[in-house]
């Protein structure tokens, strides 16, 4: 059994959830929880990428109807259990290969976007400048809490979103916008849940 380590998974709740679980014979730690899912995917790997790529499509539509902007990109990340998240899937391409997916260290110092919304556990915005190497002009990093095994939920991934405004322009639309993040936010930790319940039954 590997310690719960409070690195990727901080919170102080988090940790006190984990300490009710930890003396159970079947005990897996978030980094193991994480791995588990991550070992799944890359096992699948052709099928979790179409059926990603379609979703994260159809939540590009359906968030331009909400902002109302013609120009969005949605991308789901997924944590390794190693320390690094990774682009697993986007809405404008598929992948071939888990070895050619783009990785990024996770932690509060992480450089990108992604690997600090994993390890604080909460939306990290961005707005991006002319020098930035991205063709949006804002984004919001959301994290992603999966529960597994009946252990207590824990992130395991990110769902990022690119916007052609900026994140001011984009936080006007908030009061409306929110209840659609939400909405996403639990639709895809069902997702990734159920790839364990399904992986197990």
């Amino acid at each position: 059994m590997d310690p719960v380590l409070a690195v990727d998974f901080s919170d102080a709740v988090q940790i006190v959830q984990e300490l009710a679980h930890v003396h159970q014979p079947n005990y897996l730690s978030p980094q193991e929880r994480t791995k588990l899912i991550w070992d799944e995917h890359v096992s699948h790997f052709d099928r979790y990428q179409n059926i990603y790529s379609q979703q994260l499509d159809a939540d590009v539509d359906d968030l331009g109807g909400v902002l109302h902007m013609d120009r969005l990109g949605t991308s789901l990340w997924l944590a390794d259990g190693n320390g690094f998240v990774v682009s697993w899937a986007a809405n404008d391409r598929t992948y071939r290969s888990a070895k050619t997916l783009l990785r990024a260290r996770t932690g509060h110092d992480s450089p990108v976007l992604v690997g600090r919304a994993l390890a604080g556990e909460e939306p990290v915005w961005k707005d991006y400048g002319e020098f930035d190497e991205s063709p949006w002009g804002g984004a919001v990093a959301i994290p992603i809490r999966t529960q597994v095994l009946g252990f207590p939920p824990a992130t395991t991934a990110v769902y990022l979103i690119g916007f052609s405004g900026s994140v001011e322009r984009v936080r006007r639309d908030f009061p409306r916008l929110e209840p659609r993040l939400r909405a996403i936010e639990n639709d895809w930790a069902s997702r990734l849940s159920h790839v364990i319940q399904n992986a197990s039954s």
